[in-house]
């Protein structure tokens, strides 16, 4: 199990222009390894616009954290912490054994979702186990797959209420994530309609860069 820190820039959004991205990485430094792993918004505009509208949760930046750990000084610096989430990570499917890629290029996708009305928790996870099946059948460009339950929330804003999963979905290449989402309309339809269980009103996702995950995922 591990947290994510949903997170605001202290500046005011992130400036994504030419060189905007480049100045908060430099500013707020690497990765801290093992201990946390920051999500910042992806460098490619066109990756950026698959999902570019107004979402129920307003995010600047992702910290992955050991459970009830600060945000590293570093980071702090620039982001300040909204609220958080206590996840246990189910990996779908990981990048096979040197499966390589260039870290600039790969698009990660971070959705979080509610569930339908009608459907128990136990009902959503079980569907939501299913879907990693749905998904390797008609998102074959999708790279690497890992599903987090949500466990607990922490802090008040109401925006974070209701959440029951967070997806973390990567993508090789750029061109993967924007060209060949889907192969075709029709896989689309298809993998559309496994999603009845979602309340995809309010579902909200970040389209980011990021370090690539363990195999195996974390801890349990």
């Amino acid at each position: 199990m591990r947290d994510l820190a949903i997170l605001r820039n202290k500046s005011g959004p992130i400036e994504l222009g030419e060189h905007g991205l480049e100045r908060v990485v430099e500013r707020v430094g690497a990765a801290a390894g093992d201990i946390a792993t920051l999500d910042l918004p992806h460098p490619s505009a066109a990756a950026r616009a698959r999902f570019d509208f107004e979402f129920p949760i307003t995010i600047d930046a992702l910290a992955w954290l050991p459970i009830g750990a600060a945000l590293p000084a570093a980071w702090a610096t620039s982001f300040e912490e909204t609220f958080r989430y206590t996840v246990a990570e189910t990996v779908g499917w990981p990048a096979g054994s040197g499966d390589e890629s260039a870290p600039d290029d790969v698009v990660k996708q971070v959705s979080f979702l509610h569930g339908s009305e009608g459907y128990s928790l136990e009902a959503f996870r079980s569907n939501y186990r299913h879907h990693v099946g749905v998904a390797s059948k008609y998102m074959p460009a999708l790279w690497q797959y890992v599903q987090n339950d949500v466990e607990a929330i922490h802090g008040d804003a109401p925006e974070a209420k209701g959440v029951l999963a967070i997806s973390e979905l990567w993508f090789r290449t750029t061109d993967d994530f924007v060209d060949r989402y889907f192969p075709s309309e029709e896989d689309q339809r298809a993998f559309s309609s496994h999603e009845d269980f979602l309340d995809l009103r309010f579902a909200t996702s970040f389209v980011c860069a990021s370090t690539r995950p363990k195999a195996g995922g974390g801890d349990d």
